[in-house]
């Protein structure tokens, strides 16, 4: 696999930031910032799940941590931001009412909230609203964890994870129970996991091992460019205005989402790392976690002091296309930011005094 460094897959880098700026417009023009532009980009957390499905098997596969370890990490990447976000988020409500629109957060809530528990709280959502998706990441570690736990031969692993994520979703679907957790998940987004457990297999399979195919290089830099661009442009027209395929969100979003994360993954040979805006795209993606937490506290900020009397009504085309890119900039800038100077000062400590080094 290309990589900048040992662990950094560029293309996975890329299709982060993607995701995560999709998630920051999807924001932008749910009539916050704008209202001249279709609201799409939901699909964002989809990406992001089968990155997630594919970087964890990648993780797990070719890594030496015991089960322990590989869960402390995955808390101290998620975690620490997540807090000190969600912190802010809950006391900002608290102290300028109204400025967020979920402003009723209760102790308990927030307690739920920062451990990653589902409570009928806060109209059933996270103290920070993004919170939801973290809820499934955690869980799928949760689930990887207890594989590699008790499963000692990794020949087992994946298809052990993959078939207890199908129970998983078996039961959500049949299951009938007033308990509020188990209602709170949605089965088809689990599916998402498997197929970027199964993408990472035959990424492993073809790139690793070639498989004996030849293929002319600007070909099949052609055809998947033109297949990224593609399912990228089907997810922007199925979330725009509700457009669902299949009435399950995990194939509606979920088959174009692994078919983009396909293309750009088989073109990581490509990519030139020395490029500059390559460089900058993979620190984008570096800091995406960052910029999925932070956003909406930046375009609250600017909706509700920079751009206060024009928010809530409808402006010239290209004014809105200012203040788009206005809050795209200090979204970019700001979580970049706190990604160099705040987020991984954070992780390398934590990582210095809760995990030993191997002896």
């Amino acid at each position: 696999m290309q990589t900048t460094n040992k662990q950094t897959i560029v293309s996975i880098q890329l299709l982060r930031a993607v995701a995560a700026l999709s998630v920051v417009y999807v924001h932008c023009a749910d009539d916050i910032v704008c209202r001249n532009f279709p609201t799409a980009g939901r699909f964002g957390v989809d990406i992001f799940f089968i990155i997630s499905g594919f970087v964890i098997a990648y993780v797990v596969s070719t890594g030496k941590d015991g089960a322990g370890k590989f869960f402390i990490k995955r808390v101290i990447r998620i975690e620490p931001m997540y807090l000190l976000v969600t912190t802010i988020m809950a006391l900002t409500a608290v102290i300028f009412p109204g400025m967020i629109k979920n402003n009723e957060i209760s102790v308990s809530g927030f307690i739920k909230s920062i451990l990653f528990i589902p409570g009928p709280e806060n109209n059933g959502l996270p103290a920070l609203d993004q919170g939801w998706s973290l809820n499934y990441e955690i869980l799928f570690y949760v689930v990887v964890f207890l594989c590699v736990l008790f499963v000692r031969n990794k020949r087992y692993l994946t298809p052990t994870y993959v078939l207890i994520l199908v129970f998983i979703m078996a039961g959500l679907q049949f299951l009938n129970t007033e308990s509020f957790i188990l209602n709170y998940y949605g089965p088809s987004l689990f599916l998402e996991f498997i197929y970027g457990i199964i993408l990472y297999r035959l990424y492993t399979l073809f790139e690793t091992n070639n498989c004996g195919i030849i293929v002319n290089r600007r070909v099949k830099i052609t055809a998947l460019t033109i297949s990224a661009i593609f399912f990228y442009g089907l997810m922007v027209y199925c979330d725009i205005g509700n457009r669902y395929l299949f009435m399950s969100r995990g194939i509606s979003f979920g088959i174009p989402a692994l078919a983009l994360v396909g293309s750009v993954l088989f073109l990581e040979k490509e990519i030139k790392c020395n490029n500059r805006a390559v460089r900058f795209a993979v620190e984008l993606g570096e800091a995406s976690y960052v910029m999925y937490l932070i956003h909406c506290l930046v375009i609250v900020f600017l909706a509700k002091v920079v751009f206060r009397e024009t928010a809530e009504t409808k402006c010239l085309l290209i004014y809105e296309i200012v203040k788009i890119a206005i809050t795209f900039i200090v979204t970019i800038t700001f979580s970049i930011l706190v990604h160099r100077f705040v987020d991984m000062p954070i992780q390398r400590y934590l990582k210095s005094v809760i995990i030993k080094k191997d002896t």
